[in-house]
């Protein structure tokens, strides 16, 4: 009798449908990657709007890849309990912050917005490369990678244009509402097509270490902030 020594990566789950994954995958990041972008070109319409200083508006923009930037904490919860349940979580998150910003009426209700949405998105991003590597068969792993690699490219110039087009027609609430409806068709497809994966073995939560990457980074933004 032998024993199975084949790495736990490399298990593939039954029933995957690469195309899909990568697609569900690709789209997420693509997701995240706008929500930042997005708001460059909507700066001056969102300050008018909400009544806003320049040091405010910065922060409704910066607030969100604040909350990102925390993904060792989210990354090692997907490795934990699961990917896609975590992702899934990622998305509802996103949808009530997209809905949420899309009405917010000051800059407080704005900025909280904005920092759900960070939160959602740093359950979403970790995971979607690893259920890429860990759900596809190795004939498959390399052009996912690749394909991942050009959205997380693509979604900064996704986001800029896609909102330029929506500014143009409409308020920029709608870049937010538009957000919100991607994130809960990505979160139906992930459901639906996305199987399953972890790694509880190399899962190692560091809540101290992700508290100390937010404040690092929060500190190193505030001193390029200027009185309005």
């Amino acid at each position: 009798m032998t024993e199975d020594v084949t790495p736990q990566w490399s298990q593939v789950p039954p029933g995957v449908k690469p195309g899909w994954v990568i697609a569900s995958m690709c789209l997420a990041v693509v997701l995240v990657i706008a929500s930042v972008s997005s708001l460059n070109v909507a700066l001056p319409d969102i300050a008018r709007g909400l009544g806003a200083t320049s040091s405010q508006v910065q922060w409704i923009v910066d607030i969100f890849a604040l909350v990102l930037a925390a993904l060792l904490l989210p990354r090692a919860l997907g490795d934990k309990f699961g990917r896609r349940k975590v992702m899934l979580i990622g998305f509802s998150m996103f949808v009530v912050a997209g809905i949420w910003a899309t009405f917010a009426g000051d800059v407080t209700q704005m900025l909280i917005a904005r920092a759900v949405g960070g939160l959602g998105a740093a359950l979403i991003f970790p995971g979607t490369l690893s259920t890429i590597t860990g759900s596809l068969p190795l004939d498959q792993r390399m052009k996912g990678i690749g394909l991942w690699a050009a959205a997380a490219s693509l979604g900064g110039t996704i986001g800029s244009i896609g909102a330029g087009a929506l500014i143009e027609v409409y308020w920029f609430g709608s870049i937010f509402l538009a957000l919100g409806i991607a994130a809960a068709a990505v979160g139906v497809l992930t459901l639906l097509f996305v199987p399953e994966t972890n790694d509880p073995e190399h899962a190692n939560l560091d809540p101290v270490g992700a508290v100390l990457s937010l404040v690092g980074i929060a500190g190193s933004c505030s001193p390029s902030r200027k009185a309005p």
